[in-house]
């Protein structure tokens, strides 16, 4: 069986040929191109911090093929990068609550304290997009 890193990397093949040295570096965020490949090899997931990373990799992907008035086709491979970052999202989720003892109390009091930091727009963590004026 694969690991998930694994089948991102192959879903994302496939909408945009690359290498495996070339989604480590682009997509993990990792300084080191054999990272997918050593991972693969000992068959271990990424970090949470690297998915955090593919995740956003995976979205800044879509959101250029989103710019201007994009094609259907490219609208479509954009929902598709969008949807794996989706998957990797719920991977991380899935880490935070696999404690042992997890109650619906603690599950409703992390999404109630990631809507709290989202909402506080003063907070450190907030980035905001650069503004380019023309």
């Amino acid at each position: 069986m694969t690991i998930l890193i694994e089948r991102i990397y192959e879903q994302v093949n496939a909408l945009a040929p690359l290498s495996q040295d070339a989604f480590s570096i682009q997509f993990c965020g990792s300084q080191n191109p054999s990272y997918l490949r050593s991972m693969k090899c000992r068959k271990l997931e990424g970090s949470t911090a690297v998915f955090m990373h593919l995740m956003e990799a995976l979205h800044q992907h879509a959101n250029q093929l989103r710019v201007g008035m994009p094609h259907p086709s490219l609208q479509r491979i954009a929902d598709r990068y969008d949807a794996l970052g989706v998957l990797v999202g719920e991977e991380i989720a899935k880490r935070a609550l696999r404690q042992e003892g997890t109650s619906i109390w603690v599950r409703d009091t992390l999404v109630r304290i990631i809507k709290a930091m989202n909402e506080d727009k003063s907070s450190k963590a907030y980035n905001v997009p650069p503004i380019i004026i023309c």
